[in-house]
């Protein structure tokens, strides 16, 4: 049976994943939950979201589908994968942020350095995010670690980023101001929500 919260998150990940479609029925799925049930407090998390974390609000390709290199990575993958679960071709940003860092590729345009030049290769790394990290993404530095074992594609980020951090010997450390699943970022997501009508 799929719940109510189930059928939000569905909409809310279509509506971030085809925000820039010009055809996108998000005015339906809309209406289709209030009839799901689902109170306006609850549907307002759509909008909220795409504010927070749409297209205009981030950095890279997070669903790997705007240039043609990452185009034709996920048709590749699609095709020779061997995939068993097609949940799990999903992987975080993250992967292709560490795999770019990892073997001395990351765009200072869009990852300043401080100060010096960047390292063209690096032993540890220490990625914070603030805001919080999810699951995924620590599952997905437990693997380039090597700390479990891989289940991710053979052509995707994570297995890369794993290959070049065996060789280089670089070691990966996250950290952040908590661990969310869905359920924790849309009560952050719903708190700032109100705090941003209250003032």
């Amino acid at each position: 049976k799929v719940t109510k919260e189930d059928k939000l998150k569905l909409v809310l990940l279509y509506s971030l994943r085809y925000e820039r479609a010009g055809d996108m029925p998000l005015g339906a799925l809309i209406q289709g939950l209030y009839e799901a049930g689902l109170g306006s407090d609850k549907v307002s998390l759509v909008n909220a979201v795409t504010q927070q974390a749409g297209a205009s609000a981030r950095r890279g390709d997070v669903f790997n589908n705007q240039s043609f290199l990452a185009k034709a990575r996920s048709s590749v993958k699609r095709g020779f994968g061997g995939v068993t679960n097609v949940y799990t071709q999903h992987e975080p940003l993250l992967a292709a942020i560490l795999d770019d860092t990892i073997r001395g590729r990351l765009r200072l345009e869009e990852y300043p350095v401080v100060h010096g030049t960047p390292p063209q290769s690096c032993r540890e790394v220490v990625v914070f995010i603030a805001g919080g990290a999810t699951y995924e993404e620590s599952k997905c530095v437990a693997e380039i670690n090597g700390y479990i074992a891989g289940t991710a594609q053979e052509n995707s980020f994570t297995a890369s980023a794993r290959a070049a951090s065996k060789m280089n010997g670089t070691r990966i450390i996250l950290g952040g101001s908590t661990i969310h699943n869905s359920s924790s970022y849309l009560q952050e997501v719903s708190k700032k929500q109100t705090m941003m009508s209250t003032s």
